[in-house]
């Protein structure tokens, strides 16, 4: 169990050494990969500490109980007649989802909570396969502009010419990656695995509402209605009934079978309606946490001046803005504005502007008309009447 735990806690870090990604990204792929696996094995582990099931049996004999709960737990149970269910287990209608049938083989069978562990494991490669394809796609570009000194503290103290040849360096493959419009197919390569992560969210939702039968779209809704109001049916008890039955066949003394319905605690779904509330909860988070990144995007989109804002710290910004950067930024399109982006966030913030300072070299020349005038990193009116 340590072992499993010491595997999936790095993926629940947000920060990573080397930046190829943003951060709602890695909540939607990485963290909810941690955060399901670990949900898969906290369930798991449950079912095997304690008992899952206990059944009521009058005989004596312990083997003989042990094989009872064994039974009902792998063949699964059956519904409560409809007189030994408690109000608030009971819907509104007062009628259960198997009508008046007394009959125990035509109650509804729980088998669901078998494969909880795998629904929650599967969910969680959903979500991992973004992330995967995006790092074969991205194909180590960040890293490669990585610098050693963005994680350092005494950047100050670093040979003044090493990080200059670096940053030279890094500068020359930037501008080849650019020429080549190879920015641009970054971009668009990263926007469809995020689109795709986006998808990923709502198939999980759809696939865990599939799976409770269509209870879990508003399950946590229902359950702060019914604890605020008091109000039957209690929705826990009834997506995840904790009372059962079990019908067992036995050989009767005449040759004919006799039939036994035995009622059972389903104590396995005490931990199963916990796990999914909090699961409804951080889906929901998870969907307003999507459309602020979908508004963030238009705007990025849309606006020169908000890429201008997420690449240069607010308060560097008339250190930054020399006439060469400007003119620079200003024959940028939306992909090398994101590789720049991207490639401030894994340096260290001065190596990153000597980096630029370099890339700006040969800029400080008035720019001529055959200079693409696209502003796409700067909406300032006095660099694009310069321009």
């Amino acid at each position: 169990m340590f072992w499993v735990l010491e595997a999936i806690l790095p993926y629940l870090k947000i920060n990573k050494e080397v930046t190829k990604d943003n951060v709602s990204f890695r909540i939607l792929t990485e963290l909810n990969f941690g955060i399901f696996v670990a949900c898969s094995i906290f369930v798991g582990s449950t079912s095997l500490i304690g008992e899952p099931i206990l059944c009521q049996y009058k005989g004596d004999s312990e083997p003989e109980a042990e094989f009872i709960n064994t039974f009902c737990w792998i063949h699964g149970t059956r519904d409560l007649a409809d007189h030994l269910v408690s109000d608030e287990c009971k819907p509104k209608d007062g009628i259960s989802s198997n009508g008046d049938k007394n009959d125990e083989e035509e109650k509804n069978k729980n088998l669901y909570y078998q494969w909880v562990v795998f629904m929650l494991l599967f969910s969680a490669v959903l979500f991992k396969i973004p992330t995967w394809i995006w790092s074969f796609l991205e194909n180590g570009l960040m890293k490669l502009f990585n610098s050693e000194n963005h994680l350092k503290n005494d950047m100050w103290n670093q040979d003044e010419k090493e990080i200059e040849a670096k940053a030279e360096m890094q500068a020359n493959s930037f501008r080849k990656i650019k020429g080549r419009n190879m920015t641009m197919v970054y971009y668009a390569k990263f926007m469809l695995c995020q689109m795709l992560a986006w998808v990923m969210l709502f198939v999980n939702f759809y696939l865990t509402d599939l799976f409770l039968d269509g209870s879990f779209k508003t399950y946590g809704s229902d359950v702060l209605k019914y604890y605020l109001t008091s109000a039957n049916p209690n929705p826990m008890c009834l997506v995840f009934p904790t009372k059962v039955g079990c019908p067992i066949k036995t050989g009767g003394s005449g040759g004919n079978s006799n039939k036994d319905s035995i009622y059972c605690i389903l104590s396995q779904n005490i931990i199963n309606e916990k796990i999914y509330l909090v699961l409804w909860f951080w889906f929901y988070a998870l969907i307003g946490l999507l459309a602020f990144q979908v508004v963030l995007e238009l705007i990025i989109l849309a606006s020169p001046f908000a890429r201008q804002f997420l690449i240069i710290p607010s308060v560097d910004k008339e250190l930054f803005l020399t006439p060469a950067n400007q003119r620079f930024l200003s024959t940028c399109t939306i992909g090398d504005w994101f590789v720049l982006y991207q490639i401030s966030k894994n340096n260290h913030q001065e190596y990153f502007f000597t980096f630029l300072g370099k890339l700006s070299e040969g800029y400080n020349e008035v720019v001529t008309n055959d200079t693409p005038t696209e502003n796409y990193c700067n909406s300032m009116e006095k660099t694009q009447e310069e321009v």
